[in-house]
């Protein structure tokens, strides 16, 4: 089961950018929240692991990271109207 909920927690960024691209949230929206992102991080890692303070950490930090990385590619990448015709 530990497997399962890592392989879907790590889906992150990509929940992020899906939340960014339908205009619900925002890069900085994200950054704003970030100290309430790190501790609702936290908690759900250590409601998801087993007792084991090991296992938390190694769920709680790539989660910290991948929520970063998710920032990024929020303020990276560029939102484009796909009903605007292309320019070339």
């Amino acid at each position: 089961m530990l497997p399962l909920l890592f392989g879907v927690s790590f889906q992150l960024p990509l929940v992020m950018l899906f939340l960014d691209r339908l205009s619900i949230f925002n890069a900085d929206i994200y950054r704003n929240k970030r100290r309430v992102a790190i501790l609702v991080i936290s908690i759900v890692s250590m409601m998801l692991t087993p007792a084991d303070p090991a296992s938390m950490v190694m769920m709680m930090f790539p989660l910290i990271l991948l929520y970063e990385l998710g920032i990024w590619l929020c303020r990276y990448m560029a939102h484009r109207n796909p009903f605007e015709p292309a320019t070339i």
